[in-house]
């Protein structure tokens, strides 16, 4: 008679360690492969076309603002007492393209005296776009329409 060893009993978290590694891993290119991705595909594209839609009834307006993209919008940084001068000097440097270093200080010191900043006025996707990268690297940002 054989005796059976029981499997080991995995935690959630390990179990849930293990998944992850074996999604960071790098897929193979084999003959048996593409039907395993294309069908991983479809299955996604299935589930994203039956969630539900925010219908205007159920989106709540007083939340969100109607936005207008060919308004101009302005992105606002605010006083961080968290971060150094210099930080925040660097971060509106990497974000903002075409900003030189003495107007990024200079919105920086606005900012650090008056609470808030102007740090310039786009499109809206621009705007949000600059505005979710300060947000990013730690930074209070919002957009307001001009």
């Amino acid at each position: 008679m054989a005796f059976l060893t029981p499997l080991p009993v995995r935690s959630a978290a390990a179990v849930q360690r293990n998944v992850k590694a074996v999604c960071r891993r790098r897929p193979r290119m084999g003959a048996l492969d593409a039907p395993v991705k294309e069908d991983l595909r479809t299955k996604l594209n299935n589930l994203l076309a039956q969630t539900p839609t925010a219908t205007p009834e159920t989106e709540s307006t007083s939340v969100k603002q109607k936005i207008d993209p060919g308004k101009f919008y302005k992105v606002l940084i605010f006083n961080d007492e968290m971060h150094t001068k210099d930080y925040v000097t660097k971060v509106l440097l990497k974000v903002v393209p075409g900003l030189t270093p003495e107007a990024a200080y200079a919105i920086m010191q606005k900012a650090h005296t008056n609470g808030k900043a102007v740090v310039g006025v786009w499109i809206f996707e621009i705007s949000e776009g600059y505005c979710d990268m300060l947000r990013n690297n730690g930074l209070r940002s919002d957009i307001e329409e001009e």
